[in-house]
């Protein structure tokens, strides 16, 4: 079981750091004043500021070495022991699933309109009353026509997400019909492409991303749950917040959160 969870948790912190390293050593501005010099009707030069940060770091800063580890020998009497040959005694496999799931938004948060995402899980429901996953998935955008961006990026802006979902079931062992709550805890970068490439010193700059945090709650049902396969249907409200500042190096001024109501369709298979 610690085996399961430490696989789990560096998933889950390598995910958060990946959408959490979206920024830039540049300093290039507000994101608002980008998007309006990428406009169709923006008259002047598209040339935004190019400076340099300060890190946040000394480069001189010494690395202490770790300390010395402690090797204890395994004790047959704890979980996780070995025997002799190196295999474990105490932890008994579990059930995997590999699912994939597809759906769309019932409602949609500012900017963006979602028609269509996508995700693969990897986890186990079977006989508990907590199942975990670790899913990765994409989320195909469209922008508002309404919308101020409409005008200042490309109509096809995508987000990749990964994370950890935990369903709850009020009930053990039924296989038709179960019930679950769910929560999920994500990492995310929302890709875009600028209306017109933009110009920062030598640099052009036709597309930017911006990552970030997701926090679901929802709930679901597993229509059917046998020894080899598994389907279902789920509900899920999702919020995504947004980091301070674009690979690019602007400062982000126009992405607060954004929330969607997604209901969605999965199955797939043990193994």
């Amino acid at each position: 079981m610690m085996k399961k969870t430490g696989i789990v948790l560096v998933w889950w912190i390598a995910l958060l750091g990946i959408s959490c390293t979206t920024g830039s050593d540049r300093n290039r501005g507000n994101l608002s004043g980008a998007m309006e010099k990428s406009r169709d009707d923006y008259k002047e030069e598209r040339v935004v500021p190019d400076e340099e940060e300060d890190p946040w770091f000394s480069e001189d800063r010494e690395e202490k070495d770790p300390p010395p580890s402690d090797p204890q020998s395994p004790d047959e009497g704890n979980p996780g022991s070995v025997d002799s040959e190196g295999t474990d005694l105490t932890e008994d496999p579990a059930d995997l699933f590999l699912l994939f799931r597809g759906g769309s938004s019932l409602y949609e948060g500012a900017h963006f309109e979602n028609p269509l995402d996508l995700e693969v899980l990897l986890g186990t429901t079977r006989d508990s009353f907590l199942g975990y996953f670790l899913f990765g998935g994409l989320k195909t955008l469209t922008v508002r026509r309404e919308d101020s961006l409409y005008d200042s990026i490309k109509p096809r802006p995508f987000m990749l997400q990964g994370g950890l979902e935990l369903r709850y079931y009020p009930i053990k062992n039924w296989r038709y019909f179960l019930p679950y709550a769910t929560g999920r805890m994500s990492g995310f970068i929302l890709f875009w492409n600028y209306q017109n490439a933009l110009i920062a010193g030598s640099d052009t700059i036709q597309s930017d991303s911006l990552g970030g945090l997701g926090l679901d709650l929802g709930v679901g049902i597993d229509l059917i749950q046998t020894d080899t396969f598994q389907a279902g249907i789920q509900l899920l409200p999702q919020s995504f917040l947004f980091g301070e500042e674009t690979s690019q190096g602007f400062t982000n001024d126009i992405f607060d959160t954004y929330g969607n109501i997604r209901i969605t369709a999965e199955a797939g298979m043990i193994f």
